[in-house]
């Protein structure tokens, strides 16, 4: 194969101690430090035939590499004037758009006179131990460290989308600021500036490419770990913010900036399976222009390599081997976490099925490119043209086999909950339906006996009706009383008057003794009313039903007024009306706890009885309590029009349809029944694990659920 002509605008640098030199391509706007002798090797292969001396004493011995790994690597990287053929399309991509801005030159150099306060050597030896520090204290507080994450998750989730992306934004500005001084602070011109559309998610990028004219490989790595040494900075910063702070809002805040700069540098910046800084990095030790791409090769090398002759790969086609493979399981995963998270915020803003639809084209797309291989690796095409018939369609079948596989086999599902603990044996005390809470005996945490008064309740109607109601029974009696003594003596008047006419005699005596069966049934309908109207007043008094802790309403939550007086008012209080519609206070008769899970409605035929959760409780945050569920719920639609000022309150724990799954707290928890007020309602995050399921089932329901099927 002959060698394409090198690009004759490529301009060559070389660096002190003339073993190394940087290829800068003005055009492309990129830079690459090669071996002086790679490059001669390189160059030399691209003489044309016809441009060749004659002389090959001049020339040298140079062996041909045109088809080898090191003329590809040149390829790749754009330095021959036949450009690599690359699939339609592969250069760009709506998950991955770079808009520059400016210039970022100017501003690095006004940060590098304050610079010495992050990269000189003593104020990094400072910032680490500043970080030891913070660690030994949080370690020495781990328990209101571990019991924050519940909190800080509700905190997350209460954040505006809005307000995480502006988080996110001041973080990495101070990453890529770190990069544009520690590259204008040793000598070298910072690049533009600009906005990374990544995954839909707006990231600040600094061109510091000319930084590869360092001739110093601890100055380039230098300048590609400034931007974690910052973030560092700024972690350490925060941490210490969280320490010395007592605010609720400052330590959830600096937690959410530890997790930023923490988890998104270990996982992102600092792996050298991405393309960030620790790729760069170990590219640069590793002497690859393309650390990516000559992983690939390798790969491709040992499946198309017999295997008589993998035992002459080499160390360091093995190295890549490794990379190539754990980079591409590394990546694969990432991309399935980037996925599931973008789901979740298109399902909480409405347009799930938009963003399910956009995916979908996504993974289309990339599996037609995948049978396309397929189909080339079938019929012997492209670089599979010199590998056996047996050995490529064997190979070919094994990777179909192991999908096959891969989709039928039943994998664990699991679903994260919020749960609140709630106490099993809790009898709920009611007021009456009407009047006013006239005295409080019993707060949150008393203990209380079988029949103890906890409120009085007044009803002015009542007592009005009770006055009334006893005037008229003694008005009712005194006529009673009468007609009793009317009645005698119409008696007597009948025995003078016998010889009188007897007509005259009866008509004497009818009334009074019709008169008194009226009375009389007056009366009792009255006394009937007074054991009505007494039985209404001595539900006035609240009394206790069981012995027992009091708790606070299961149905009315606790505001965070109420949670920090001490001791804990029941609403209603001294001087509000009384509600029988929910109940007032709770008596727990025994310090047993449940965990009450509020599960999703798309899980209700799988959340059974007995399925396990796990789940931590704040307090011992360090153990993972295990349980089973007890109970399921019928599923309910949860009426958000009830009370529209709560349901605006508290919109983020609001679902259009859930259900509740219970699963019992283990005794090991060693809560006792004078601590309970202190654990009811305790919110916790338990993980419920799902019977397990194929793959293609998951993917059957979601293309479901995307169609409206």
């Amino acid at each position: 194969m002959t060698a394409a002509p090198l690009r004759r605008d490529l301009q060559v640098s070389p660096l002190s101690g003339n073993r190394d030199c940087v290829i800068v391509d003005d055009i492309g706007g990129r830079f690459a430090r090669v071996k002086r002798s790679v490059w001669e090797q390189v160059r030399g292969q691209a003489i044309d035939a016809n441009s060749r001396p004659t002389d090959a004493q001049t020339l040298g011995a140079i062996p041909s590499v045109a088809d080898g790994p090191l003329w590809q690597q040149a390829v790749d990287a754009g330095w021959t004037e036949s450009r690599p053929v690359r699939a339609a399309g592969a250069a760009w991509s709506l998950l991955s758009i770079r808009i520059p801005v400016a210039s970022i030159d100017p501003i690095a150099r006004c940060l590098v006179r304050w610079s010495d306060l992050v990269f000189a050597p003593r104020a990094i030896l400072f910032w680490i131990a500043a970080a030891i520090a913070g660690l030994i204290m949080i370690v020495v507080r781990w328990e209101s460290w571990a019991g924050s994450i519940p909190t800080l998750s509700a905190y997350l989730q209460s954040l505006e989308p809005l307000s995480v992306a502006a988080i996110f934004m001041i973080t990495k500005s101070v990453h890529e600021l770190g990069h544009a001084t520690a590259c204008r602070r040793l000598g070298s011109r910072c690049g533009v500036a600009g906005i990374w559309m990544l995954c839909l998610m707006p990231c600040p990028y600094v061109d510091v490419t000319e930084v590869w004219r360092q001739p110093n490989a601890m100055r380039r790595a230098a300048v590609m770990a400034s931007g974690m040494i910052a973030e560092g900075v700024l972690c350490v910063i925060a941490i210490w913010a969280w320490i010395l702070s007592g605010a609720a809002e400052v330590q959830l805040a600096a937690m959410n900036i530890v997790l930023v700069c923490g988890v998104s540098t270990i996982l992102f910046n600092a792996n050298p399976l991405m393309r960030y800084d620790g790729y760069f990095i170990l590219s640069d030790l590793v002497d690859s222009t393309n650390l990516r791409g000559e992983a690939r090769r390798a790969w491709q090398r040992f499946l198309i390599e017999p295997v008589t002759r993998w035992r002459f790969l080499g160390r360091r086609s093995w190295a890549m081997l490794a990379y190539h493979g754990a980079s591409a399981v590394y990546r694969m995963t990432l991309v399935i976490a980037i996925a599931a998270m973008l789901l979740g915020i298109a399902d909480r803003w409405g347009a799930w099925r938009l963003v399910a639809s956009i995916m979908a084209l996504s993974v289309v797309r990339a599996i037609g490119r995948r049978l396309k291989g397929g189909w080339a690796m079938w019929n012997g095409a492209g670089r599979w043209n010199a590998v056996s018939t047996l050995r490529r369609r064997g190979l070919l079948l094994a990777v179909i086999a192991c999908l096959i596989v891969g989709m039928c086999a039943p994998f664990p599902r699991y679903r994260h909950a919020n749960g609140v603990l709630r106490c099993e044996d809790a009898h709920s005390i009611y007021l009456p339906a009407e009047g006013t809470v006239e005295e409080v005996t019993a707060y949150v945490g008393d203990q209380v006996v079988r029949g103890q008064r906890l409120a009085r309740v007044s009803d002015p109607e009542l007592s009005l009706e009770i006055a009334s109601t006893r005037g008229r029974a003694r008005v009712l009696e005194h006529r009673s009383r009468a007609a009793r003594l009317a009645s005698l003596q119409s008696d007597r008047s009948f025995g003078s008057a016998m010889n009188q006419n007897r007509h005259a005699a009866r008509s004497q005596t009818h009334a009074p003794e019709s008169q008194w069966d009226v009375l009389d049934a007056a009366t009792r309908a009255v006394a009937a009313k007074q054991d009505e109207l007494n039985r209404r007043e001595q539900k006035l008094d609240v009394l206790a039903t069981t012995d027992g802790v009091i708790l606070p309403s299961g149905d009315l939550p606790l505001t965070q007024k109420d949670l920090h007086q001490n001791p804990i008012h029941l609403f209603p209080g001294v001087g509000q009306p009384a509600d029988d519609r929910y109940s007032w206070c709770r008596i727990a008769s025994s310090d047993r706890l449940q965990l009450s899970m509020s599960m999703d409605a798309i899980d209700q035929h799988d959340v059974q009885v007995g399925c396990k959760v796990r789940f931590r409780v704040p307090g011992h945050a360090s153990t993972v309590f295990e349980s089973r569920i007890s109970a399921v719920s019928p599923l309910h639609a949860t009426d958000s029009t009830a009370d529209p000022d709560s349901a605006s309150e508290n919109s983020n724990e609001i679902d259009p349809r859930v259900y509740q799954a219970v699963c019992d707290v283990p005794e090991s928890i060693g809560v006792s029944i004078d601590s309970l007020p202190r654990w009811e309602g305790v919110r916790c995050e338990a993980v419920v694990h799902l019977p397990p399921q194929p793959l293609w089932e998951d993917l059957w329901q979601m293309a479901r659920d995307l169609f409206g099927v």
